[in-house]
């Protein structure tokens, strides 16, 4: 009788285990981008998003260009690139983000804006903000240059 409980819990314990590793997608869209440029947009929102969901600051934060300009929750205002980082670095919980009702406006060919609804999931529950992001490509990758909330 005894090895069936610690059977059932470890079946348990496995399904909880594999429930937790599942990721949903980071990021979601009004309308699904096809072009090559706004597919390449995707890529790098969904690593930045998960870069920063795995506490991976320096990775999310190589997303940004070193001139950027980032308004952040955390860093009290619009701050470099670098008091960004320092801000993450020194943040002890950090919530889980997605981006909803994400749009992709090309505006030329080096240049984007992303418009999207950021959920921070914490631990105080659901916190919604509006988030744009102001991209720039550079030798065919692309960079976030700002971040603001509305």
């Amino acid at each position: 009788m005894k090895i069936y409980k610690v059977m059932n819990i470890i079946v348990c314990l496995m399904v909880v285990v594999a429930c937790a590793s599942v990721r949903t997608k980071p990021v979601s869209f009004v309308i699904e981008p096809k072009t090559p440029d706004e597919q390449a947009i995707v890529q790098m929102l969904e690593a930045m998003i998960n870069a920063y969901n795995d506490r991976n600051i320096d990775k999310h934060v190589a997303f940004f260009s070193p001139e950027a300009k980032v308004e952040s929750l955390r860093a009290g205002g619009v701050v470099s690139r670098d008091e960004y980082r320092t801000a993450l670095l020194r943040s002890s919980q950090l919530p889980q983000l997605e981006l909803r009702q994400t749009k992709i406006m090309l505006l030329s060919s080096d240049r984007s804006r992303i418009e999207a609804d950021v959920y921070m999931f914490g631990s105080g529950g659901t916190n919604i903000r509006h988030i744009f992001y102001n991209l720039i490509r550079r030798e065919g990758e692309w960079f976030i240059i700002g971040q603001q909330f509305k």
